[in-house]
């Protein structure tokens, strides 16, 4: 999807306008902290996989590093590609209409309904 929103230019052009420092503030901090809390639910996996290591005191913490900012960045990247994909300016009022289907309305419009299931 992401991929799809960048190829075709967003709804309105690709635009760094949601990067803005200004930006975060105007949401809820306690629904932008549960994102915040959720999304690195798996980085604690390089743990359950320690048995399969060559070498588990190195390649597990080397790791667990490596996917926190992979995790983090991606997240960014896909939240990014959201706003722009809906519209920087109807974003808000797309989200609230529709809460649950946003995403994979999105998806559908820009990479079809293969890409949205």
């Amino acid at each position: 999807m992401d991929v799809g929103i960048v190829g075709r230019g967003g709804a309105h052009g690709l635009t760094a306008k949601p990067l803005l420092p200004s930006i975060p503030g105007n949401g809820s901090l306690g629904l932008g902290m549960m994102f915040a809390f959720y999304g690195f639910i798996g980085f604690e996996a390089t743990a359950v996989f320690r048995v399969a290591a060559k070498d588990p005191g190195v390649t597990v913490p080397r790791a667990t590093y490596a996917a926190i900012p992979v995790i983090g960045i991606f997240s960014s990247f896909t939240v990014w590609a959201v706003v722009v994909g809906v519209g920087v300016d109807s974003v808000t009022g797309a989200a609230k209409a529709d809460p649950e289907g946003l995403v994979r309305t999105l998806a559908r419009s820009y990479v079809g309904r293969p890409g949205s299931t």
